[in-house]
């Protein structure tokens, strides 16, 4: 699946290179981030929200089709909560990608389209915060640890998006996407397991 991802991914750049430098539109994009843990026990996970950051090129084909590619931060990562009589526990692994998606758009009608396509990811840096409350003697204590854990993150992933986006004449556009990984999040995990992730977007092309 990667050699898959990484051979489209270098033949839409080839493509790219050779479109006329008049035809691409540039923007910037940011918004909200809503990821989870899909596969074995992902029921034991909850969402983290985050935010996305990035750049935008757009290369239109044809009239209905264009080819999009971002480079951009993405806050990532899941969240577990466990919560008994006189104590709680919550812990966020806050997972940073630079994510490089590369996008088919098709225009249902003008302004709005459908994109699909595939993503590559490497990983910034990753850290477990736990946050601890208990009562001992009486007294509720709060305990919070903040710890690395980019050795126990794999470093490289892979991903697929689809989406739904709709451009306003003034150049503002919007858009919402879903990007299911291939790859494991967690490298020493025995399970079968990666992240989806949710994004809504906002931005503006030059």
């Amino acid at each position: 699946m990667k050699r898959i991802v990484i051979t489209m991914l270098v033949l839409v750049s080839l493509v790219t290179v050779q479109a006329q430098e008049e035809m691409l539109r540039f923007g910037i994009k940011t918004g909200a981030n809503f990821s989870n843990r899909i596969g074995d026990r992902a029921s034991e996970f909850g969402t983290r929200t985050s935010f996305h950051l990035g750049v935008v090129t757009e290369i239109p084909l044809t009239e209905r089709f264009a080819l999009q590619s971002e480079m951009m931060y993405s806050g990532e990562g899941v969240r577990v909560s466990e919560k008994q009589e006189e104590s709680s526990f919550e812990s966020v692994v806050k997972i940073d990608y630079l994510q490089i998606p590369v996008l088919v758009k098709i225009y249902l009608i003008k302004g709005l389209s459908l994109e699909a396509g595939p993503q590559i990811g490497f990983l910034i840096a990753a850290k477990e915060v736990s946050k601890a409350t208990f009562l001992e003697e009486g007294v509720e204590v709060k305990e919070v640890f903040d710890n690395k854990v980019n050795e126990e993150i794999t470093s490289f992933v892979t991903a697929a998006n689809f989406g739904l986006g709709y451009q306003f004449a003034n150049s503002v556009f919007v858009g919402t996407r879903a990007t299911f990984g291939f790859t494991k999040t967690f490298k020493n995990e025995p399970n079968s397991h990666s992240l989806v992730v949710l994004q809504l977007s906002v931005g503006y092309k030059f």
